[in-house]
């Protein structure tokens, strides 16, 4: 569920109607006419079994029975409204050996058809017998309830439909109904079916009722088929088409990488850098993470998709109001309504990500020799991340929806204002209070490392206060340093990975280097402000969808919860984020030359390239990158990009 909270539907929902699609393959009785070339529903023609594939009838197999499964999923998370399809409940007039009327019935069946009964499920119960046979182009049933139970359920899978009644005829043993019938199914590519056809009826002789119902649709049935399979020409305008458009390009430059990385060879600005024995290591292990992300992309878009199909937000929103009062609180209260349901979202992330958690840290990882932690350390970081969020998500929510609430006009600012607030307190207390519950931090022992760090703060004039190592080790031997702190409180973090991994204290320091070129640079403001600005925007945008009623009917709200407005907008907006990640993956590998550039003119030369070696050696990092890839998705050059910018800075010195 983590991503189905970037969906959003920009369109207003249509009048949803029940429909039954009935797909069943006939086993028993080979009675339906296919008329591709509009023949005479009363002519002597008859079924010709060799005129439709056998691999055709198994695919209408499979698709009827998944379809009927889908309608019993679908009524799970989405009841039919008793308002749209109530039940005709009533007893035709008999004559004296019990039998009905079969003037009666007629009448009800035509009745039936002004209420769209395979539509709707509504229909004249009465006029049916109990075992009723009800086939169609693909198969046949008993059951009476059976056939309501499937229209009923099936109502929920549209969202407009139209069925007409074009032609009755009257024969001894039967009665012919002749209809049009188009519908939009709600299944997220919004597919259009349109068919014409007729149905049967035929008549016990002992009770009057219809005892075959029989449907022949004037369509191939393959065609059927490939009309649901079909997405609609304005399905990629509307809900999930930017969800699935985003998934096909990220795929598709996930396979360009693919390609890339089974290269058996090393570029050609790292051959002699970049040792053949490291290069075989992270080739194996890059190509082994690459086939686990398709794995895991394509459960997250089938999962999101699900979610959306069987409307799963509204129903859980609707559940979590349920427990709500089961505790005996109020429901109405919107504050504590969405808590719930970003508690069960929680519960729902952690089961849902846990199995690949799993296998990344303790399979993947531990086979390449990076993981580190046991399988008790593991699951007490995952307990004291579900504790933070329980301690920190209250209290943040409450302020926000407050201050949506009683803000008025200038809600927006406020709603700003506080996401800042936000912003540098985290940024002050993760250091101090949230990062030591995960790793163990403790001062740089006094040496020509500290010495040297401390030399260079001093010559940038860096207000550095306090100079850590991190127990990196305990968990991964990936490495990494970084820096933190407002104004004259500056803070330098080193892994104890980092300082194991570089042969000596220049390499440490060269990477200290660039990360001071940020700060003289002033990258770090740069980057808040964008993001400050963002968030304004941000917020703006959200409160103008927050109202939009249609928008929430779109998603089977009847209400308009604010944390779903977040959501909706989320979703809304997901391809213009794109495009600013983008930006700012553009703006930040610049920022990256700038800091390479200012270790350089530090003197740093030999040791800031002997550490981006090092570095990409030790953990293993892609050493052939597809450039649409890289552009798109990361947030510093490439090694290659890297050192070519320092031999080329070296060439302009010497020129």
């Amino acid at each position: 569920m983590a991503n189905i909270f970037s969906y959003a539907s920009i369109t207003p929902r249509l009048t949803a109607q029940h429909h039954y699609l009935n797909f069943q393959p006939n086993q028993r009785y080979r009675i339906c006419r296919i008329h591709c070339s509009g023949e005479n529903s009363t002519s002597k023609s008859t079924f010709n079994k060799e005129s439709q594939p056998e691999n055709a009838n198994v695919v209408l197999k499979v698709a009827w029975y998944a379809s009927e499964f889908l309608g019993i999923a679908t009524s799970f998370f989405n009841p039919p409204s008793k308002v749209e399809a109530p039940e005709t409940v009533f007893e035709l007039a008999r004559d004296g050996s019990g039998a009905v009327d079969r003037a009666g019935v007629v009448k009800s069946i035509k009745d039936d058809f002004e209420r769209s009964y395979f539509v709707t499920g509504n229909l004249t119960l009465d006029a049916y017998e109990e075992d009723c046979e009800f086939a169609d182009p693909a198969s046949s049933f008993k059951g009476l309830q059976r056939f309501k139970r499937n229209c009923t359920n099936f109502g929920s899978l549209l969202t407009k439909s139209n069925m007409k009644l074009m032609k009755w005829e009257d024969f001894e043993d039967k009665r012919i109904g002749h209809w049009r019938f188009s519908c939009i199914l709600s299944f997220p590519w919004r597919p259009i079916l349109s068919a014409s056809g007729y149905t049967e009826y035929y008549f016990d002789k002992q009770s009057g009722k219809v005892s075959r119902h029989v449907e022949h649709w004037n369509v191939p049935k393959m065609v059927l088929l490939k009309q649901i399979l079909k997405p609609s020409r304005r399905f990629w305008l509307k809900k999930t088409g930017s969800m699935i458009l985003m998934y096909i390009f990220e795929t598709y430059l996930d396979l360009r990488q693919h390609s890339a990385l089974k290269l058996p060879t090393l570029p050609k600005t790292l051959e002699g850098v970049i040792s053949q024995e490291k290069f075989e290591k992270s080739r194996a292990y890059r190509l082994e993470r690459s086939h686990f992300h398709f794995v895991r992309e394509l459960v997250r878009i089938l999962m999101d998709s699900a979610i959306l199909f069987f409307k799963v937000l509204p129903w859980f929103w609707k559940k979590s109001g349920h427990f709500v009062a089961l505790v005996g609180l109020n429901e109405e209260n919107e504050i504590l309504h969405t808590l719930a349901f970003l508690a069960g979202v929680l519960i729902w992330l952690e089961i849902t990500s846990l199995p690949f958690s799993l296998y990344s840290i303790f399979v993947i990882e531990a086979r390449h020799g990076f993981n580190k932690r046991t399988i008790w350390l593991f699951f007490s970081d995952r307990l004291k991340g579900i504790c933070l969020s329980i301690i920190l998500v209250p209290p943040i929510v409450s302020a926000a929806i407050s201050i949506i609430k009683k803000g008025g006009a200038y809600s927006v600012i406020y709603l700003w204002v506080l996401t800042f607030i936000l912003s540098l307190v985290m940024m002050t207390i993760y250091p101090i209070l949230i990062a030591p519950l995960f790793h163990k931090f403790t001062p740089l022992p006094e040496g020509q490392l500290r010495e040297k760090i401390e030399t260079l703060a001093s010559s940038l004039k860096f207000p550095l206060k306090k100079l850590f190592v991190v127990d990196g080790s305990t968990r991964s031997s990936h490495s990494n340093a970084y820096m933190y702190g407002f104004f004259n409180n500056k803070r330098i973090v080193l892994y104890d990975t980092l300082i194991q991994q570089c042969k000596n204290d220049d390499e440490i320091v060269a990477v200290i280097a660039h990360e001071l070129g940020h700060w003289k640079r002033n990258h770090i403001v740069y980057f808040l402000i964008a993001n400050q600005i963002c968030a304004l925007l941000y917020i703006g945008g959200y409160t103008l969808v927050r109202n939009w009623s249609s928008l929430f009917q779109s998603f089977g709200f009847h209400t308009r919860p604010l944390i779903i407005a977040l959501i909706i907008f989320q979703y809304a907006i997901t391809p213009i984020q794109n495009l600013v990640y983008f930006a700012g993956n553009l703006v930040s590998r610049a920022f990256e030359y700038q800091a390479d550039a200012f270790a350089k003119k530090l003197g740093y030369t030999s040791s800031i390239r002997a550490s981006l070696v090092r570095l990409q050696e030790e953990n293993l990092s892609a050493m052939n990158v597809d450039p649409w890839y890289s552009a798109y998705h990361y947030t510093h050059p490439t090694l290659v990009e890297r050192l070519a910018a320092i031999g080329k800075m070296d060439k302009e010195e010497c020129t």
